[in-house]
């Protein structure tokens, strides 16, 4: 049984009958988007939320059409950024551990959209999210190191895997740009997560011929050889890198020309 406790104090407690278990145990999977969004980019959200469900044991479907019709319902002009949270559908904790999976349940919230930001300032630490590739719900880690980070004038954080290969910020992949070129890293090999914004920078960059290098890690040694770097997820799409740690990119004029092409691109697509 669940409770909501009282704004009042001295107020008896209320029962919460709706209140999911797995919210306790960080037991949930997400996937957070701003609308509008073309469609082809929003079921590309929903595919890998159900994949994400699967993967840590979840029963659930997507019926892609009608939540796309239920999201358009709900959608409000002042709270455009959408987080869809798929948390196991259980009574109790020891109804995790039980065969078959548990279903899963699907929750909506929004929020409004963030400020802008302008050549962010990264910190570099040893550090690797459990199951990378899975977007999960579990942020206490990363918003403590990303807290940490800005108390010491940082934006964000730049993860470092244990093989000392660059992955990706706190809610954001990475791209470096070298010698009209782009490097990223790879979620399998690297441990990043496969963002959908991610997916698009990729897509651009081949349709604009502009070389792609994911084959070889990227060291934090090879950061002086860069010319640029930004960061890429769905809600705030495109943010450019001022520096990480004190190694400062020169953003040469054709860094920053490379970078407003994919800024074109990928407004262009945005479009529900």
């Amino acid at each position: 049984m669940h409770w909501e406790l009282p704004a009042e104090e001295g107020s008896p407690p209320r029962e919460w009958l709706n209140f999911p278990t797995a919210l306790l145990y960080g037991y949930q999977v997400y996937t957070t988007f701003r609308w509008p969004i073309e469609a082809r980019w929003l079921h590309r959200h929903m595919e890998r939320l159900e994949s994400d469900a699967r993967a840590i044991g979840l029963d659930w479907r997507c019926d892609r059409e009608n939540l796309t019709r239920q999201l358009e319902a709900c959608f409000q002009q002042e709270m455009p950024v959408m987080r869809l949270t798929v948390v196991a559908d259980a009574d109790a904790y020891g109804d995790f551990f039980k065969a078959p999976s548990p279903s899963g349940r699907l929750l909506l919230s929004t929020r409004t959209l963030p400020a802008g930001r302008e050549l962010l300032r990264l910190k570099s630490i040893r550090y690797q999210r459990p199951l990378p590739t899975i977007k999960l719900g579990a942020m206490a880690p990363l918003i403590l190191t990303r807290r940490k980070a800005m108390a010491g004038g940082f934006d964000d954080v730049l993860l470092v895997s244990p093989q000392g290969h660059l992955c990706e910020a706190s809610t954001a992949n990475i791209f470096f740009i070298r010698e009209g070129g782009l490097y990223t890293p790879d979620p399998e090999r690297d441990g990043c997560l496969p963002g959908i914004t991610r997916l698009q920078v990729l897509e651009a960059a081949e349709t604009l011929g502009i070389p792609i290098q994911t084959k070889s890690p990227i060291s934090v040694w090879a950061l002086r050889r860069m010319d640029g770097a930004f960061l890429t997820n769905a809600v705030q799409g495109i943010e450019p890198v001022r520096c990480v740690d004190q190694i400062a990119f020169p953003w040469s004029d054709s860094a920053m020309e490379l970078l407003k092409k994919l800024v074109t691109a990928l407004s262009l697509r945005d479009k529900p």
